[in-house]
C-alpha cells in the first residue's frame, strides 16, 4: 500500500504551502473500517485516532482508514515544529492509497 503524509505550512494570513512525501508499507499497518456512508467515513475518529484524509470507496462500500504510521508521521512534523521553535502553525495530514488505485490514490 502507498502511503502519503501531505504537509501544510498554515502562515498568519492563510497561506498554505505544501510539500509531499510518499513511503511504502505493508498491508497490516494500515486499517479500512467499514462505514454507513462517505459521512460517516469522512468523520469517523476512534479512541481520539484521525482517519486518513480520504476515505475509500471497495465495491460500493465505504471505508474510513486509518495507519499508525501515518499518524505517528503527522505527529512527528508537529514536534519538530515545536522543537524548533517556528512562528507557524505547522500540521500535516496522511492518505492511503490502494494498490489499484495506483499514484491517484494519493493525490
Amino acid at each position: 500500500m502507498a502511503l502519503q503524509v501531505v504537509l501544510r505550512v498554515l502562515c498568519c494570513a492563510n497561506i498554505e504551502l505544501l510539500d509531499e512525501y510518499q513511503i511504502q508499507v505493508p498491508k497490516s499497518f494500515v486499517n479500512l473500517v467499514e462505514c454507513s456512508g462517505k459521512e460517516e467515513a469522512q468523520s469517523l475518529t476512534i479512541d481520539g485516532k484521525k482517519m486518513a484524509g480520504k476515505p475509500k470507496q471497495i465495491d460500493g462500500k465505504w471505508y474510513a482508514v486509518h495507519s499508525p504510521v501515518g499518524e505517528l508521521m503527522v505527529k512527528c512534523v508537529e514536534q519538530a515544529a515545536k522543537l524548533m521553535l517556528l512562528p507557524v502553525h505547522i500540521t500535516g495530514e496522511y492518505l492511503v492509497g490502494l494498490p489499484s488505485e495506483g499514484w491517484s490514490g494519493t493525490h
